[in-house]
């Protein structure tokens, strides 16, 4: 085998490995999952648009398009209970935003970088950096927890309606602690990287001055719209 052989060898495994590691959802974004159920529901296909869903939330085989098991399950789990809670079905709206849950919490489990995150970092620089395994944006731990206590008083459960609005309150306090986490890292990452570079960081901070920026011709648009925010 010739060096020129044994070099493409070498990279057509390099490109199975990534896709391999980093998932289906590096191939297909989740727009682009999505997009015929879109079409659907905005239509007021709602049968259509539910079939849709049913068919990704269905038992992995070779001739459908199951998401199960994989890092896009999330969203169609909360895409199923969030139809299910349109049309009124609440109790299977409910059964879908548990399994919702325990997919997310299973995420808040895993270690922060793992074998299968690293490679679908990778993954989603060769493809779309909108195509990494949805983890679940906070914005849709709370739509969560506010759909499924509604959906709890559609079934005439004041019981647990009640107790769901008391977890929607301990999710904010996570939200809020986990950011707070984030922001002392970076605030411990910038002070280092402050200390090890002075000369670099003194010039940063004089041309990020509020003054500098609010004086530079080319942020007039910009400061103007601070000015009207700040007025509202």
């Amino acid at each position: 085998m010739s060096k020129k052989t044994t070099f493409s060898a070498g990279l057509l495994l390099a490109g199975i490995c990534v896709v391999m590691l980093s998932g289906c959802s590096s191939v297909v974004n989740s727009h682009l999952q999505k997009e015929p159920m879109m079409t659907a529901y905005d239509a007021g296909d709602n049968v259509t648009a539910m079939n849709e869903i049913n068919d990704k939330l269905s038992e992995p085989a070779w001739y459908n398009t199951s998401v199960i098991n994989s890092g896009d399950e999330l969203i169609w789990r909360l895409e199923s209970g969030s139809l299910n809670f349109h049309l009124g079905n609440f109790a299977a709206a409910v059964e879908q935003f548990k399994i919702a849950e325990e997919l997310i919490a299973s995420y808040d489990e895993r270690a922060t970088i793992s074998m299968r995150d690293a490679g679908a970092e990778v993954g989603s620089a060769l493809t779309n950096l909108n195509a990494l395994p949805y983890r679940g944006f906070c914005r849709d731990r709370m739509a969560l927890s506010i759909y499924k206590s509604l959906a709890y008083l559609g079934m005439d459960r004041e019981d647990a309606f009640r107790a769901q609005l008391k977890r929607l309150r301990n999710d904010q306090k996570k939200v809020q602690d986990d950011y707070r986490k984030f922001f002392e890292q970076e605030k411990q990452e910038i002070a280092q990287a402050s200390a090890e570079n002075p000369e670099v960081a003194q010039q940063a901070t004089a041309d990020s001055s509020e003054e500098k920026l609010t004086n530079d011709p080319q942020n007039a648009e910009f400061t103007e719209s601070v000015k009207e925010m700040r007025t509202v």
